[in-house]
């Protein structure tokens, strides 16, 4: 039981069991204070409707918390900061809520209308913020004199960086961490006095040590290494099923780019160590199905729009189909609207791949390209020529959400450590290319492929789809 709390995550189940109640609190004061409601039946009040709809704020509610970062382990300890971004968030649920009962409903609830909405999100935010501010610290401190609730960690690398860590844990109790030790592959450490932990073995040893010692986590802390090297090491953490935090340069991008956690300044990444395997090997492919064939049918008239523009003002197919590399290294018809005049070469952009993977300089896209039409232009500052890959997705070559697939010359081109990025589907957008886009080296753009491997669940797969949103919008990163 304890290992089964642990791996889901007692202290965010806590905080949302706060957040739950402070609705349900927030709701109880709303009927007491509401003056319509105080001269209405009982009966008229306590409606199916107004359940569902209560079902469908507290929803909407725990969904923005989270897309503001409010479940996050430093969100808990900032009091400022974590009031700031509940206001924030707040004021986005008002607004969605607002939307869609507007748009949606069609016959208003007799007792909730726009103006009963707000009164009831005001009470409920106002008892959140102090629940969170309050109630939470208290619980939080009680909890961490309990076992149920401190997670069991040891530290791989005994280096600077991890007596660093090993400092900031040990000060620090808020954060509920009992250090054990470490683990680290030079045995001389063994008689070094700097080192205050005990050294509990190498990382040969780590499956067997977890399971003494009975870990929950595992703190990778390692900044002298080569990518490859932290990621063999980063494969014998996972052996052990605990969840992964990594302190190394070599995910700098991805602490850069998520703000995900930190120990009193000192940042790092979690790995959850697939703990959503029913979602990537059954629910992603019925999402990308149902997602794929809506936007086709959605967009035909503007892509049939399209394919008239493209093929009256350039010779050549609408659609551009070379072969790419995907899952598994397999190849795949890759689908895309053409956006350049038909049958060019492409010396000049594999020598510009080369120079990306040889990290002379960060983004693979040429600019003013001479090959490009003046409707290419316009389409592929705003993606739209990615969207016929749709078609891949309905096929099963790609999914909507994933590492970017590669052509045949980039595949050749990588190192072995690198091809790990191929052991899932491809997607037409992806954690790259949302918080990378043009702006990371070739091995950022890698770490962050594989940094959504592990990580790969339906909450990542909806942020990402809504930054894309964003992003092609704004036209960011598109030539």
């Amino acid at each position: 039981m304890r290992k089964i709390i642990k791996k889901y995550g007692l202290r965010k189940l806590l905080v949302l069991l706060v957040d739950i109640g402070s609705f349900c609190l927030g709701a109880a004061v709303f009927v007491i204070l509401h003056p319509n409601i105080g001269n209405a039946c009982a009966k008229d009040f306590l409606t199916i409707e107004n359940f569902i709809l209560f079902f469908v704020i507290v929803s909407i509610s725990v969904f923005a918390l989270r897309f503001f970062n409010l479940y996050k382990q430093r969100i808990f300890t900032t009091v400022l900061y974590q009031v700031k971004l509940i206001l924030r968030s707040f004021l986005y649920i008002i607004l969605l809520i607002i939307f869609l009962h507007s748009v949606l409903v069609t016959d208003p609830f007799t007792l909730l209308d726009k103006n009963t909405i707000v009164f009831f999100i005001a009470i409920s935010m106002t008892i959140l913020i102090t629940n969170r501010i309050l109630l939470l610290p208290i619980i939080r401190s009680f909890l961490n004199k309990t076992d149920i609730y401190n997670r069991r960690v040891i530290v791989v690398g005994a280096g600077e960086l991890g007596r660093q860590l090993e400092l900031k844990l040990s000060s620090n109790e808020k954060f509920g961490f009992i250090l054990l030790g470490f683990v680290d592959d030079n045995i001389s450490l063994k008689n070094r006095k700097k080192v205050n932990g005990s050294l509990l073995g190498t990382t040969d040893e780590l499956k067997e040590i977890v399971l003494k010692e009975n870990v929950d986590e595992i703190f990778l802390a390692i900044n002298s290494l080569s990518n490859e090297d932290t990621l063999k090491i980063y494969e014998k953490c996972k052996q052990t099923s605990c969840q992964i935090n990594v302190l190394s340069n070599n995910f700098s991008i991805i602490e850069k780019k998520l703000k995900q956690a930190e120990v009193d300044s000192i940042k790092y990444v979690r790995f959850y160590n697939n703990i959503n395997y029913i979602y990537t090997k059954f629910l992603k492919r019925i999402l990308d199905i149902v997602i794929a064939s809506s936007l086709l049918l959605l967009l035909s008239p503007f892509f049939f729009i399209l394919i008239i523009i493209i093929k009256t003002t350039s010779e050549g197919p609408a659609l551009y189909a070379p072969y790419s590399v995907g899952k598994n290294g397999t190849q795949f018809k890759f689908y895309k609207f053409r956006s350049m005049y038909h049958n060019n070469e492409n010396t000049s952009h594999k020598k510009l791949v080369q120079e990306f993977m040889n990290g002379q300089i960060t983004g693979a896209k040429l600019r003013n390209d001479p090959r490009v039409t003046w409707v290419g232009k316009f389409i592929r500052k705003y993606s739209i020529d990615e969207f016929a890959q749709l078609f891949n997705v309905i096929k099963g070559d790609m999914s909507l959400v994933g590492p970017r697939p590669s052509t045949e010359y980039e595949y050749h081109l990588m190192k072995d450590w690198h091809k790990q990025r191929y052991s899932i589907l491809p997607g037409m957008t992806g954690f790259w290319q949302v918080y990378g886009r043009s702006e990371v080296s070739f091995n950022e753009m890698i770490m962050m492929d594989l940094y959504y491997i592990e990580n790969c669940s339906l909450w990542l797969d909806l942020v990402i789809l809504l930054n894309t949103f964003k992003v092609v919008f704004k036209a960011q990163g598109g030539h």
